[in-house]
């Protein structure tokens, strides 16, 4: 979305204001991916394989522009949750490896887990994808850190490193697509950074609040906290 938002502006058919409230929108869009992979009773993997099939199959078999290129969105957009379902299934393996789940009980720094949430998403590109992972290490009862507000850290960082994309688009762009690049980034940046301090200063938020409002659901607390701060920060 904020690629396709840059060229727009870029292209002069969006304003920056126009661009800097779509961009602020597309980071609450975002956790919607968190919000269905949360759903264990759900069975993702079932209904995007119909929605794949349903659109390829339109695409194949339709004349008209149109429904060949709706076809084409329902199958990439089937696929999509397919892939994090995949994600999602193979995280539970790391469950049985005690050497995996030692190392990820030692990391307590919070400024070395806000990196790592950073980097992570830059290289997937997808702060959706981190946190589909992230919350299903959680429901396979992979703890990271020793404080339940520790998994909160990388969720700050996948915010920030999902910037790296559109600042990557915004490379030959017009000044004003070098500057919503450049909001997005200063927009998600200091929304994180604001809620670090948050979580610094209260070393139980996550056990006062989202733990004890979804007890025995660690998937839906993660996804809660993450629409939660988008859309608080917006």
């Amino acid at each position: 979305s904020t690629i396709m938002i840059v060229g727009f502006v870029n292209a002069g058919l969006m304003t920056l204001f126009q661009a800097t409230a779509m961009i602020m929108g597309a980071n609450i869009g975002t956790t919607i991916t968190a919000q269905i992979a949360s759903l264990g009773s759900f069975d993702v993997a079932m209904y995007a394989t119909l929605l794949a099939f349903v659109g390829a199959f339109m695409n194949m078999l339709c004349k008209k522009e149109k429904p060949k290129t709706l076809g084409l969105a329902l199958a990439g957009l089937g696929l999509v949750f397919l892939s994090l379902d995949f994600m999602k299934t193979s995280m539970s393996v790391f469950s049985e490896s005690k050497a995996f789940t030692d190392l990820l009980q030692t990391v307590d720094n919070p400024f070395l887990l806000l990196f790592i949430g950073i980097i992570f998403t830059a290289l997937l590109q997808s702060s959706s994808a981190l946190t589909t992972i992230l919350i299903a290490m959680a429901t396979a009862v992979l703890a990271i850190g020793s404080s339940p507000n520790h998994i909160i850290y990388i969720i700050l960082g996948t915010n920030i490193g999902s910037c790296v994309t559109a600042l990557l688009s915004s490379f030959g762009a017009s000044t004003n697509g070098k500057r919503a690049s450049l909001i997005h980034l200063m927009f998600n940046t200091f929304g994180s950074l604001v809620f670090f301090i948050v979580l610094l200063l209260w070393p139980s938020f996550m056990e006062q609040t989202f733990m004890s409002w979804f007890p025995g659901a660690p998937g839906t607390q993660i996804a809660m906290f993450h629409t939660f701060f988008n859309v608080l920060f917006t």
